[in-house]
């Protein structure tokens, strides 16, 4: 018969084999039983979150799991697209990261109140510019994200495209002007690793406004694509990606 020894938190009399090896003690067993050193390491995480919310609470708790299980809305949307241009997903650690230029900071504040409310966003400086980092664990997000097909083949969601390519064209979208005698002539583009993304943008955006931008044409070596629009195409464009008020301001032409 195996020999038993009596927990020092629930006094229940259990076999050895029920208590943690610790040298720490005088018979070299833990005086809790396993199942209460598992609810004592519990009960000190629950203290410590409530003594440092700041520091421990938004990691678990603010963080909006299920933002992506449904796009119902614009700026859902919108998110999606940023997040499929610039963010950083690691499906091995469930982890999101999305680092931006210091000069979108708005942008970042955006993504981080939508997805973890009052989470913490870092600064960093590499290279001789400044970046803004928001990053947070999710499984959800990161299966949802998945399945949306933003970590893969960054496919279109069905609903709310012009949301969706608004926010990947303030991540990856660019606009540029000619100067000319009399005026300047605009170019508004995408970039994206993906040519086939870009042919399902051209797509929606010719099918909403009668113009189908350019491309995709490859950009040198880079192995990324861009498809682009100039002049008064640009201009229609621009103001039909705009038409629910959202976007970066730095990237508008009118």
């Amino acid at each position: 018969m195996e020999e038993t020894k009596r927990c020092s938190r629930c006094h229940e009399a259990k076999p050895i084999s029920a208590f943690y090896r610790n040298k720490g003690w005088p018979d070299g067993l833990h005086s809790y039983c396993k199942v209460c050193v598992l609810a004592y390491q519990k009960d000190a995480r629950e203290s410590k979150l409530a003594q440092f919310p700041g520091k421990y609470r938004w990691k678990r708790d603010l963080i909006r799991h299920d933002y992506f299980a449904q796009i119902d809305s614009p700026m859902k949307a919108y998110v999606l697209g940023v997040l499929a241009a610039d963010g950083n997903v690691l499906p091995k650690h469930h982890r999101i990261t999305l680092e931006l230029s210091a000069r979108d900071a708005d942008l970042l504040e955006t993504v981080r109140d939508e997805l973890v409310p009052g989470g913490a966003i870092v600064n960093r400086h590499r290279h001789g510019y400044d970046y803004q980092v928001l990053a947070f664990v999710s499984r959800n997000i990161v299966d949802d994200l998945e399945t949306l097909g933003v970590t893969a083949a960054k496919r279109l969601p069905s609903s709310f495209a012009r949301e969706f390519i608004l926010g990947y064209f303030d991540g990856d979208g660019f606009i540029t002007y000619h100067e000319r005698i009399n005026r300047r002539y605009p170019y508004i583009g995408i970039t994206s690793g993906s040519s086939n993304l870009l042919v399902c943008i051209a797509d929606v955006i010719e099918q909403y406004t009668g113009i189908r931008p350019s491309g995709p044409w490859r950009m040198g070596v880079t192995g990324t694509y861009s498809i682009r629009a100039s002049g008064n195409s640009a201009l229609i464009i621009d103001e039909w990606l705009h038409t629910s008020g959202l976007g970066l301001k730095r990237k508008r032409l009118s």
